[in-house]
């Protein structure tokens, strides 16, 4: 394949995914439940030690809609295996992003995997407790 035609192919790619994520946040405006990616580094010291995560971007709407807070935990795990109840989501000024302070350790799940064949995951994603909780993969989200 060319470049132009794998440039294109990508781009065509970019913009079904940000489609997808644009519908996704439409259907779920009944979503109690946020999931974000990180790497090893950021899970372990912010999420798991200090019970608190910093996402620069969240609607306002959602805000007052969101009570729990999953991480997908990117390469090598690939996978969602924690999430945890939202205590409250303050913006920190200086940092320019909303901190989520966790109302407790979090909660150990099983693994909810990321098929290999899909695209990477990126930004972050809302949904529903009861869903993230009966999923298996994140297709099933």
């Amino acid at each position: 394949m060319d470049f132009k035609k794998e440039h294109e192919k990508f781009l065509k790619d970019e913009e079904a995914e940000y489609k997808k994520l644009s519908n996704d946040v439409k259907k779920k405006e009944n979503s109690d439940t946020v999931i974000f990616p990180a790497h090893k580094d950021g899970f372990e010291s912010i999420f798991l030690k200090k019970r608190m995560w910093y996402h620069p971007r969240i609607s306002i709407k959602m805000i007052n809609q969101i009570k729990y807070i999953a991480i997908y935990e990117a390469f090598p795990v690939c996978s969602i295996n924690y999430y945890a109840k939202i205590k409250n989501i303050e913006y920190v000024q200086n940092k320019g992003k909303y901190c989520f302070y966790l109302s407790g350790k979090p909660i150990k799940i099983k693994p909810i995997i990321f098929e290999k064949n899909h695209m990477t995951f990126r930004g972050f994603k809302y949904t529903k407790l009861k869903t993230l909780l009966k999923a298996k993969r994140m297709s099933d989200i």
